[in-house]
């Protein structure tokens, strides 16, 4: 049996709709009057190119988004996992506070239109909710095994969130990266 020389790639247009965040930290203190809240964003890097949601400030700790990140994907797949992280918008400088990972092949395995709640991983500490948390394990401040938990979901000890998600995909010969409003009334129903 011949083998081809070459394997012609082929392109999916992928896009990962964020609907809503549950159970968001607090990050940024609240008053005697006013409660707790945060600036909520999710970014990604692809191919040394940044694509992120909209900066969505939290109401008791829920965020609503309604956001598509639209990922090109060739195939087969060169690379295996997607990193997406959570940050606080702040104008002294934006704050980590989570991360989650996924899979593309596990993605590309479930059907196109699935809807479902994904967990966000992050360091003990860095809200109001776990301070002690994490002064009781010693990772108090911004050190670098606090960071690096922020960063990575894998050596992540701590839920931080869950945000529900959809995710489509579709053959493209010019998928784009990019991050646009969810306009289906119909797919924000069903979320």
């Amino acid at each position: 049996m011949l083998m081809p020389s070459a394997i012609k790639p082929q392109f999916k247009q992928l896009k990962i709709h964020f609907f809503m965040g549950e159970h968001l930290p607090k990050m940024d203190r609240g008053s005697l009057i006013a409660e707790g809240k945060m600036d909520a964003y999710f970014v990604t890097d692809i191919n040394g190119k940044k694509v992120k949601t909209s900066v969505v400030t939290t109401v008791r700790d829920r965020a609503d988004w309604n956001e598509s990140l639209l990922i090109p994907l060739r195939v087969p797949l060169v690379t295996s996992n997607l990193i997406l992280k959570l940050f606080d918008e702040d104008a002294s400088g934006d704050e980590i506070c989570g991360s989650l990972i996924l899979n593309y092949k596990e993605l590309l395995e479930r059907p196109s239109g699935d809807i479902f709640w994904l967990n966000v991983f992050g360091p003990p500490g860095g809200d109001e909710q776990n301070m002690l948390a994490a002064v009781t394990a010693g990772i108090g401040g911004r050190s670098d095994e606090y960071n690096e938990m922020c960063h990575n979901p894998r050596i992540a000890t701590s839920w931080k969130c869950r945000v529900l998600v959809g995710i489509e995909y579709e053959m493209s010969e010019q998928p784009r990266l990019s991050c646009e409003k969810i306009e289906d009334e119909a797919l924000l129903k069903r979320a």
